[in-house]
C-alpha cells in the first residue's frame, strides 16, 4: 500500500508542509509516488508559475522525520511564495530566476535548522511553451531524462542546500522534447537493498528504459514496483520517493 504524504498522530509545537496536489499543465503531466513508509525527510512540491511554467522540487532532508518535516514546512513557504513571483513574467530569464530561488531555499534551511543542515535537493522550472527545463541539482541523486531509446542523466552540478549561507548555484538546461520524460528519485530508492546489493543508479536505467507506459503518476508506481521486486520486501526500510514529468 502507498500514499501521498499524511502525518503521522498530531504534533501541536511542530508545523508539517501541506500535501502537495498534482498540477494539470496542457502538455505535460505530472506524478510522484511515496512508499508508504514515512520515517525520513523526503519531501517534493510543485507550483504553476503561470500557464506555461511549472516549478517542481523534491529534497531530502537529513534527520528525523518530524525534525526534516518541520524544515520542510518552512521551504514550502519560501518555495510557494517566491516561485510565482520569480517566473511568473513573459519575459524572465529562467535560468537566472532558477538560480535566485536555490539562494532563498538555502537561506531558508539555514534558518528554519537554526544552523547547518544537510539537505540535498533537486529544484527546477518547466517551461511548456519552449519545452525547456532549468534545474539545480544540489547534491541529489541524478535525475533522468529519456526520450524514445536514449537516456540522459542529469548529475549533481552544486553542493547540498543548508551547508553554506553564501553558497552559489548555476542552474543547467535540459530539453524536454515531446514524449519525453524525466524521473527523479530519492536517495532511499537507490539505496534499497537486497543481500546486501543496493538498487543502484545501473538497474534504474534499466528499470526506466524497460517501462513502456507514458504516464507519469504510473510510471512512478511502476518504478516503485520495480525496486520492490528487487529487495522481496516492502519498501519499509527508508523514504522512497519518486517524482515525474512526462511531455505529450
Amino acid at each position: 500500500m502507498r500514499f501521498p504524504f499524511q502525518s503521522a498522530a498530531p504534533q501541536a509545537a511542530r508545523r508539517l508542509p501541506q500535501r502537495s496536489p498534482l498540477p494539470k499543465m496542457k502538455t505535460v503531466e505530472a506524478g510522484a509516488e511515496y512508499a508508504f513508509a514515512r520515517m525520513g525527510g523526503d519531501f517534493y512540491d510543485f507550483v504553476e508559475a503561470s500557464s506555461s511554467r511549472l516549478a517542481f522540487a523534491l529534497f531530502d532532508f537529513a534527520g528525523k522525520r518530524l525534525e526534516a518535516m518541520e524544515i520542510a514546512a518552512a521551504v514550502q513557504d519560501v518555495f510557494r511564495a517566491q516561485v510565482p513571483q520569480l517566473f511568473a513574467a513573459d519575459h524572465v530569464n529562467d535560468n537566472e530566476a532558477m538560480a535566485e530561488l536555490a539562494l532563498l531555499l538555502n537561506r531558508a534551511i539555514l534558518s528554519a535548522a537554526g544552523g547547518v543542515h544537510h539537505s540535498p535537493g533537486f529544484i527546477g522550472c518547466l517551461n511548456e511553451l519552449a519545452g525547456t527545463i532549468a534545474y539545480c541539482n544540489a547534491g541529489h541523486t541524478p535525475g533522468l531524462v529519456r526520450h524514445n531509446s536514449e537516456l540522459d542523466l542529469l548529475p549533481a552540478n552544486a553542493l547540498p542546500l543548508g551547508l553554506f549561507s553564501h553558497a552559489t548555484y548555476e542552474p543547467q538546461v535540459r530539453v524536454l522534447s515531446p514524449g519525453a520524460s524525466l524521473l527523479l528519485v530519492s536517495r532511499g530508492l537507490m539505496e534499497s537493498r537486497f543481500r546486501g546489493e543496493e538498487f543502484g543508479l545501473e538497474r534504474l536505467r534499466q528499470c526506466l528504459q524497460a517501462i513502456t507506459i507514458s504516464d507519469a503518476p504510473a510510471l512512478c508506481r511502476q518504478v516503485l514496483d520495480r525496486v520492490e521486486e528487487f529487495t522481496c520486501a516492502p519498501l519499509m526500510h527508508n523514504d522512497v520517493t519518486a517524482v515525474a514529468l512526462v511531455r505529450k
